[in-house]
């Protein structure tokens, strides 16, 4: 006796005629393609939300920096030509770092007119980052200064050595400064490291107004 192999039937809709009707078939392939393009949409939208930039009135707002793409960044930030390898042992975080000597006695810094900073009145501004000396220099600062119309306003430092500091290796320093509604919407504001001639490496800057 031969075996009957079982045959599953697949059923497609069908009008009276017998011929198959696809109508409803294409009514639910468009309802599934709608409904990944929505999903796809919500997705990107959700992604351009995270890049976007704190609201100006959140306290605190923090400006940083890695250095690791200065080409790319906003113009808040200048003097990329200090931007370079870490040439001796290896940066703090990733390869590049900005370097201070007797050509550029100026680090990348933070250039910015005010009120595109921030909406309010910030009662210190805190900046944080890392620095690589390789030989003792009392002149490391951090520099804080306001101009209005081209001229200096406010001129604020910082020495870092006020933070022991380890030869050849990586010191985290922080400087604080109060500013008690020095700074109006229309000053511009610039911060940068300073080293008076002599070289050291700073990495990772992250400015806090608050």
């Amino acid at each position: 006796m031969k075996r009957v192999k079982a045959v599953k039937t697949l059923f497609l809709p069908a009008n009276c005629s017998g011929r198959l009707n696809f109508k409803p078939m294409m009514k639910q392939i468009i309802q599934l393609v709608f409904l990944l393009l929505c999903f796809t949409s919500c997705q990107q939208q959700e992604q351009q939300i995270e890049l976007l930039p704190p609201p100006l009135d959140e306290i605190p707002v923090i400006e940083s920096t890695d250095m690791e793409n200065v080409s790319l960044m906003p113009y808040s930030w200048v003097n990329d030509r200090t931007v370079n390898k870490m040439p001796v042992d290896k940066a703090h975080s990733g390869k590049f770092v900005s370097v201070v000597d007797s050509i550029n006695k100026a680090s990348y810094g933070f250039k910015e007119k005010f009120g595109n900073i921030v909406s309010f009145s910030p009662d210190s501004i805190i900046v944080n980052g890392w620095v690589y000396t390789p030989a003792t220099n009392k002149d490391l600062q951090i520099i804080l200064s306001v101009n209005l119309n081209n001229e200096s306003e406010l001129y604020l430092s910082y020495n870092i050595n006020t933070q022991p500091l380890v030869l050849n290796q990586w010191n985290s320093f922080r400087a604080g400064f109060s500013m008690k509604n020095q700074i109006s919407k229309d000053h511009i504001l610039f911060i940068y490291a300073y080293g008076n001639g002599k070289t050291a490496y700073f990495d990772d800057f992250s400015i806090v107004f608050k």
